[in-house]
């Protein structure tokens, strides 16, 4: 059934039709006896239920940006900027157009910053991202040394809040020893529901 085509939490009827044909004069591997030739079916009748569509809001501000069917997809980039709807939606960007921006410092939307901070002879890596408050979308700060092997990053969290209440400023800082660690990058690895 294809996506988009049923309501969110409704349940519907459906039935699933195999058949085979089967010419082998012995019967082996085919359906029937020996000798017979022709078509057989065997018919499945299952109710089905769709999910009630938890994305975390993202189809309703999917709707209210003018997305439509393939368009409104979590993963889709109906502008060409290379940046997805659930992102677009997670980091407070422009869902209705081209928006593909860095967050500012102390800004309100665009994709998380990464810098590499050093203060009194200590270095360290830092992560700013927005995220939406009370939303069930997971946020997961992430660093590597490599572009592989991402780890939870465990450094120090400060949450700022952004005036009107929906969305928050997050910073992790962890220490990073350029002299150990030559190379540093970072992600926030967004999950919904």
């Amino acid at each position: 059934i294809p996506a988009g085509t049923l309501d969110p939490a409704t349940t519907g009827y459906g039935y699933l039709e195999f058949s085979r044909s089967s010419s082998n004069v012995s019967g082996e591997n085919g359906f029937g006896v020996s000798g017979f030739s022709g078509r057989q079916s065997i018919t499945l009748d299952f109710t089905f239920a769709t999910n009630g569509g938890n994305d975390g809001g993202l189809g309703d501000a999917a709707a209210e940006a003018g997305l439509t069917g393939d368009d409104a997809l979590p993963n889709a980039t109906p502008f060409g900027d290379g940046i997805d709807n659930l992102l677009k939606f997670a980091f407070n960007m422009n869902l209705s157009g081209y928006d593909n921006g860095k967050l500012a410092p102390g800004g309100n939307s665009g994709l998380p910053a990464f810098s590499l901070k050093s203060e009194e002879g200590i270095s360290t890596f830092e992560l700013e991202f927005v995220r939406r408050v009370g939303s069930s979308l997971t946020y997961s700060a992430q660093r590597s040394d490599s572009l592989g092997d991402f780890v939870e990053m465990q450094g120090a969290v400060t949450i700022t809040a952004i005036p009107g209440g929906e969305f928050e400023r997050v910073t992790v800082s962890e220490p990073c020893d350029p002299a150990i660690i030559p190379r540093c990058f970072g992600r926030v690895l967004v999950t919904a529901p």
